[in-house]
């Protein structure tokens, strides 16, 4: 199993246990640490579980857990009528618990759906996918792929020759510019669709229509303006017309598309909206250099959100404007940005996550530490790591990172070992970490670790002391050993 599949079975159990712990009302101290638990495994990575017939997937592979230690979390999913789960790495210890606790309560029927109420607590970074929602977004794909011409499209396939379709197009113009004028968005949107339906059936056609099909395609670029794209990108999270109806006529707008939907995403004050708007540009996978012009933003959520949006993009070649902003001020912009970075995952982007093990809050520290244990291999700077350790005052967290770094077995790591185990550190780490070091350092160099073994053994702190003199016993007696032998 890979180090991804096995915290993604972590995570589900932790979940399982969550949900029933807060099921049955259990005591406080018991929901922290299952809280705990969830939060740290979280933090590794975006998990999408789906249950498909009483299975577990962890993005897209069966989840590895004993049957009874997932039973809970597929119980509540089965119940709600959830098909996906959806939790990212940025996800808040308020956005997990809300989540279980949602899992864990009884159903309530249709009114209570937990992709509405989940959109309604502001649980941006958790998400549901109802069986029914997927089922509907099936049945209106079918519908649409069998679906019958608009008149507007009918007539404009009826053109013989290009300049018909001038003369059509003209007509299509005068008409945009009225429903323009009266704010009448459905209708831009129908329009600039059909003139995209006229496009893709013109192609069908091949050489014959090519001609026709280029005055189409420029009439779409002439009418689908920022302002109109505007109008469109006002529908986006209502009912008013098929959701990939309007994304399709903003993907075919591509970079102004794209910019129509972040600046309403700026600009959106409701949850649900926002939530909506974020998802279309991820699914476009448009408007990158205005997300990266974003990143320089003086306000810090639209900074925010560009970095997110870039990680979920997983946008290569935004790894230098990434990088920068992790140098931002805000601590809640360098938490996005590394999460964004963990998503594209390319050597530059490891790069910028052995940076932020450098970052002086604590969170981002560990954000960028979990992902390069995830992304493994060479993603982890032994000197970065050495820094990340310097800085570190969680126990546990100390003991991880004292972990990484002895597996790199580097000259880098010897040379910080040796740094951490002088006398000039022994202030800064508690007894029990500084044993494991020394230790680590006669297992990584032994001839380097001896004169500091046998300095930490005349050490004030008595636990320091004693297990120094005993690893410095330990190679006189086997020598001591071996001598005897060679005299026999």
């Amino acid at each position: 199993m890979s180090q991804s599949d096995q915290l993604s079975a972590e995570l589900a159990i932790a979940v399982a246990q969550l949900v029933s712990e807060l099921g049955r009302s259990a005591a406080t101290d018991a929901l922290r640490t299952c809280l705990l638990t969830v939060c740290d495994r979280a933090a590794c990575g975006d998990v999408v579980f789906t249950e498909i017939d009483g299975t577990l997937c962890a993005n897209d592979q069966a989840v590895d857990a004993p049957e009874t230690a997932l039973k809970p979390l597929i119980a509540a999913l089965q119940q709600h009528g959830v098909a996906v789960l959806s939790i990212e790495a940025l996800a808040s210890p308020k956005e997990l618990l809300l989540m279980a606790n949602m899992l864990s309560e009884p159903s309530s029927g249709p009114t209570a759906r937990l992709d509405v109420r989940a959109h309604q607590l502001g649980c941006w970074h958790v998400g549901f996918t109802m069986h029914s929602e997927r089922e509907a977004a099936m049945a209106s794909e079918e519908a649409s792929a069998s679906g019958q011409p608009r008149a507007t499209v009918s007539s404009a396939l009826a053109c013989a020759t290009p300049a018909d379709a001038i003369t059509f197009a003209q007509g299509l113009t005068e008409q945009l510019q009225s429903h323009a004028l009266e704010k009448d968005v459905v209708q831009c949107t129908h329009l600039l669709l059909d003139l995209l339906r006229m496009e893709h059936h013109t192609a069908a056609l091949g050489e014959s229509a090519e001609e026709i099909g280029a005055v189409w395609s420029a009439t779409f670029d002439q009418l689908a303006s920022a302002s109109i794209l505007q109008l469109v990108a006002q529908l986006l999270p209502s009912s008013d017309m098929p959701r990939a109806d309007v994304l399709a006529v903003l993907q075919r707008a591509g970079d102004s598309g794209a910019g129509a939907l972040i600046a309403r995403l700026i600009g959106e004050s409701g949850r649900v909206e926002r939530r909506a708007l974020f998802d279309a540009i991820v699914e476009m996978g448009a408007g990158l250099p205005l997300l990266l012009r974003s990143l320089g933003h003086p306000t810090w959520y639209v900074v925010r959100n560009a970095a997110s949006l870039l990680g979920a993009m997983k946008a290569t070649g935004a790894e230098a404007g990434l990088v920068q902003t992790l140098g931002h001020a805000d601590e809640r912009v360098r938490l996005a940005t590394t999460t964004a970075l963990a998503r594209i995952a390319t050597p530059a982007a490891c790069a910028g996550l052995n940076a932020a093990l450098r970052d002086r809050a604590a969170t981002v520290r560990h954000r960028a530490f979990r992902a390069l244990l995830t992304l493994g291999g060479s993603a982890i700077n032994a000197a970065a790591l050495g820094d990340a350790l310097e800085l570190e005052r969680n126990a546990g967290m100390q003991r991880e990172l004292l972990a990484a770094l002895v597996a790199t077995r580097s000259t880098d790591a010897v040379q910080r070992m040796v740094k951490l185990c002088s006398p000039s550190s022994r202030g800064a780490f508690p007894a029990e970490l500084r044993v494991s070091m020394l230790e680590a350092l006669l297992q990584l160099r032994p001839t380097t670790a001896m004169p500091l073994l046998r300095m930490a053994a005349e050490d004030r702190d008595p636990a320091v002391r004693r297990r120094a003199r005993e690893l410095v016993a330990k190679p006189v007696a086997a020598a001591a050993r071996e001598t005897a032998g060679a005299t026999a």
